[in-house]
This record gives C-alpha cells, structure tokens and sequence, in this order.
C-alpha cells in the first residue's frame, strides 16, 4: 500500500461479470470483465498482465498508461480505469465506460467520463473516486456524490456498501475511493511568563485582506485573558449548539412522525388495491390512485436527501407499479426483436405486412420486394420483386398466396406469381389497404367504398361495393381495416364496425385514441389493437378499454399484427419486426 495514500474498496457479487479494485503502488485501479461464466478467470489473467506491466516500469507518466491500456489482452467488453498520484500531479486513463471523480473541497466533479486520458493538478485534500460501469447501473453517478460529500470518512465504506448490496445483481461493481492520509502538523511551545511575540498576518485576498489590516493594529490580549475569551466562546457556541440541535431533533421527530402516519394509510391502501386488482378492478385504481396522490403531494415536503424522502420515494415506486397494474399498463423497458428484414437483405425495410396462420408477409416499396418469413419454420424468402411492384401500397396473404393492389400500370389485384388475379374497378381511387377473408379479397378505398372481390370456382370475379346501396359514409380519414366477419375500419381516432354492408353502433370507452396509425384483430381473438406514438392501447370488441403497452419505440412503427400462435403483438418498424408477449 502507498504510504501517502488511504482506499477504500467496495465490490459486488460475481457471476456472468467480474468486478475488482486492485492497488499497485503508486497505481491504483477498477477493473470490470463480462464473459459469461469464465468472468472470474478472464479477469484474474488480466490482473496478472496488469501485475507484469506495472512491476516492469518506474517510469510514472500519462504515456506509461497509455501504454499498459493498450497492451492489455483484454475482451472488448473490459472496462477498466487507472489512476497514478505523483507529488502533486495526478495521471487518470479510463477505458469501457469506467469513470473517475473527484472531490475537491466542497467540490465535485467528473474527470473522465468515458474511454480517454487525463492529468493536472494534485492537491493533499483531494479525494479520488474510481467506479465501474456496474457500480454506476446499482448507484447512479448523483448517489454516488451525494454519499461521498455528506459522510464521514470513516461511515464512508459502510454506507457504500449498503447502497450497492441493496440491489439484487451487483456483478461486476467495484469502486475505489482514494485519500491522502492527513499531515500531522508540528507546533513549537513557548515560554508561559514570556508570551511568544506574534507577526501580523500577511494580507490575503479578498475580504481577508481588510480583515489582516485592522487585527495587525489591535492590541494583543495576554494569557489570563486569552484563557477567558476562550472559555466564552466555547460557552456561546455549546449554547447555539444547543439550540439548533434542539430545532433539528425536533423537526427530525416531527417529519418522523409524519412518515409514520402516512406509511400506515398508504400501507394499508396498497394493501387493499392490489387486493382489489383481479376482483374489482375499477376500484383498486381508485384506491391506489388516492394512495399515490397522497404520496405526490407529502414527498415534495422533505429534503431530497433525508432517509424520510428515501423512503417515501420508494413507497411511492411501489404504489405507482401496482396502480398501473390495476390500470393493465404494461411498461416496456426494450421490445424484443422477433426478426430483422436485413437477415433476408442487407437494405431491406417494411411499410407493411399481412399475416395469414404462420406466414408473413411484409411489403418493402423502398426496395420493391415482397419478403415471406414462415413463422412455424422460421424460413424466409423473397417472393415478389421488381417493376411490378410500382405504386403499390399494400398486400394480404392468404392461403398458399401472396396478393399485391396494384395501383399504377397494369392496376388491379396480382398474385405473387405475377398474375392478375382481378382487374381493377375503373372507379379505384385511393386505395388504403387490402384483406383476405374467407377466401375474399377486400379493398378500402377512402372515396366512400371497400370494394369486395368474391372468390369462386374459376377465380375472382368483378368488383362489387361491400356496403349496401342505401349507406353511405365517409371515409375520407381511414387508416386502416380488420375482418373478422365484421368489417372494422379505423378512422382519425375512432373505430367504426360494419356488419351485411351497414354501419352498426359501436363507441370506444375508458380511453380515448390520440394518434392511431394501424390496428389489428381477427377471428380468434376478442380483442382490437390499436398502435400509436408511444403505445399499443387494446379494447374488447363490445367497445371497451381493456389495456395497454407503452414504449417510445413505437413512434417508428408503421403497422401491427398479433399471432395466436406465438401468443405474440408483433410491430413493424422499419427493418425491424418486434415481438412483444401478449398479456392477454
């Protein structure tokens, strides 16, 4: 150990990462590895390297870490930071997302914030902060600082500790806080009857400066009086002690006895509400709902960094998860991919995509192609491509086929074969989307028209208007169409449902759509899904709220499908096909 210098180290647990501080006079170093279950022994191997590199240099210099960085034989992943304290002078390096702090006086700040090198000034009170990446995910960056500047030096490990191991995967955290051990300063005695002949304090700058010019002309006290000053003020400030510790234990007492109070009441909601959830579940949002409110309202009270806030704040974590429970809100952290259209071709990319039992089809109008994933073989292919797919804005699978609506060109409805299985109506005028259904293809054209082609013995036959000749309706703001043996359409954020050719009541309850761009149902579910900007809301077909899924991701999201039979709410976005589990 340096003798200049003091650490303190906090590890976690290790398993599939492997964390550890490490002290190679005058080197002082964190170091995180993630193999998988050879954690243990890639990183042991590297401390050796590390060992080897260091005892083979005196030279103390930012080049020498350069130098040991990048000759280690490290898995990409390593992440890794090395600081060097010389006299006055502190080197740093930092590599895979390791980080380095420093606490100067009152101070705190940052010196690397990612892979690089650093170094500048060393002063004897500095205090030095070395973290890896898995200490910073359990102990954010401000947690860190505000336990650093709030402890006392010697609580500082414990409380450390305590933050990081009340996480359930500490794997690979490490933290390494180094400190110059205090200089003990020497004073000479002096004669008792011959007081010792003071020199007036050099000027100072600031208002330091004033205060040396009028102390260098006041007349200096003797012993006696010397002794007597003292006892005063250490009387004064025993009493203003006094007094504000009085204040502070009795406002400690009192936000105590607050939290106390409001833990049992909201104790006793969340109790109640999560209950409630598979019972009633109108009325544990309601419940739940008060709880959290009371939460929001009494948090803002306390000081930030009071145990009471702490733990409100996490009551009130707990309280929000359980009411969005109630509410059926399922928050996703990072949608799974399902597939990637690259893995078919390089620049490949959907606009759409129609699913009929497992085959997938999805339409590429970027690049002109029509790719086929078979979701019980996990095959894919290219089926359609080229010229032919000018113009067109949509395609349905059904069967052993893939159909295509043409709209420029040759317009009408062409297999993927290249053959065209109906001509288009002369009266196609802006089509949205196109269904299979039973064997029949559906077109929604938003002048007012969902064209049906019947599928007979001999082929398609000519076009006829699914609606009866007495309705008409406006479909002028149409998104998007389902059939499950009623006709859906899906307007500028409403849902209209059409049974025999004619429109049939149907209103949305308990939520209101803001930005819906597709939706989804069919014959074997009870459900319709509705994607927006930021979240997938689903109602039963009777027209009520049933639940939702938010992530951010879905702003680039251009269409929905669900599968049965991967019980799965599939969302294109791009390249990208994601497959979110079904809560239902």
């Amino acid at each position: 150990m340096n003798e200049r210098f003091e650490t303190i180290s906090v590890v976690g647990s290790t398993n599939h990462r492997w964390g550890q501080t490490f002290v190679h006079e005058p080197y002082f170093i964190v170091i995180e590895i993630e193999t998988g279950e050879r954690a243990f022994e890639t990183g042991h191997a590297i401390m050796e390297q590390l060992t080897e590199r260091l005892s083979s240099t005196d030279d103390v210099s930012l080049q020498t870490l350069k130098n040991i960085i990048q000759s280690l034989e490290t898995p990409p992943s390593a992440a890794l930071a090395i600081v060097a304290p010389q006299e006055d002078v502190l080197y740093v390096a930092s590599r895979g997302g390791a980080r380095v702090f420093i606490r100067r006086g009152e101070r705190w700040g940052t010196i690397l914030n990612d892979d690089g090198y650093a170094s500048g000034p060393l002063e004897q009170a500095d205090l030095i902060c070395l973290c890896t990446p898995s200490f910073l995910a359990n102990i954010p960056a401000e947690k860190i600082r505000e336990t650093v500047m709030e402890s006392p030096h010697g609580e500082l490990e414990d409380n450390l500790a305590t933050l990081l191991h009340d996480h359930d995967d500490t794997a690979g955290a490490a933290c390494l806080i180094i400190t110059q051990k205090n200089q003990e300063q020497s004073f000479s005695a002096t004669d008792e009857t011959e007081p010792a002949q003071e020199e007036s304090p050099a000027p100072e700058h600031g208002s330091n400066t004033f205060r040396s010019k009028v102390v260098a002309h006041l007349p200096k006290p003797n012993k006696k009086q010397r002794i007597t000053l003292t006892i005063g003020m250490v009387l004064l400030f025993l009493l203003i002690g006094s007094l504000v510790f009085g204040s502070s234990h009795r406002n400690s007492a009192k936000r105590k006895e607050t939290v106390a109070v409001l833990r049992e009441e909201v104790t006793a909601k969340l109790s109640e509400g999560t209950g409630l959830i598979n019972h009633d579940r109108e009325q544990a949002q309601q419940v739940l709902g008060e709880a959290v409110s009371r939460l929001e309202q009494t948090l803002p009270t306390f000081p930030t960094t009071s145990p009471e806030y702490e733990e409100l704040a996490n009551l009130l974590n707990t309280t929000q998860k359980e009411l969005l429970a109630a509410q059926r809100i399922w928050i996703i952290e990072e949608a799974p991919l399902f597939s990637d259209l690259t893995w078919i071709e390089q620049s490949a990319t959907g606009s759409s995509f129609s699913l009929f039992e497992t085959t997938l089809a999805i339409l590429d109008t970027i690049n002109r192609r029509v790719y086929t994933i078979d979701l019980a073989q996990k095959q894919t292919d290219v089926v359609m491509s080229g010229d032919g797919l000018n113009g067109v804005r949509t395609l349905a699978a059904y069967g052993k086929d893939v159909f295509i609506a043409r709209t420029e060109g040759e317009r009408g409805i062409v297999s993927q074969d290249g053959t065209v299985v109906a001509g288009a109506d002369n009266t196609w005028t802006d089509i949205v989307t196109m269904n299979a259904f039973a064997g029949n293809l559906y077109l929604l054209d938003r002048a007012g028209v969902i064209w049906k082609y019947a599928r007979g013995e001999e082929g398609y036959g000519s076009a006829t208007n699914y609606l009866a000749d007495d309705v008409s309706v406006d479909l002028s703001d149409s998104r998007d169409m389902a059939i499950d043996g009623h006709i859906w359409i899906l307007g500028d954020n409403d849902i209209f449902r059409f049974a025999a050719g004619a429109p049939e009541a149907y209103f949305l309850k308990g939520d209101v759509l803001t930005s819906a761009r597709a939706f989804y149902t069919d014959g074997e579910t009870e459900l319709i899904y509705v994607l927006e900007d930021t979240r997938i809301i689903v109602f039963d077909k009777t027209g009520d709220y049933h639940s939702q899924y938010r992530w951010p991701g879905f702003s680039d999201a251009t269409d929905i499908i669900v599968s049965a039979t991967e019980n799965k709410i599939l969302v294109l976005a791009g390249s990208k096909i994601y497959g979110i589990d079904s809560k239902n």
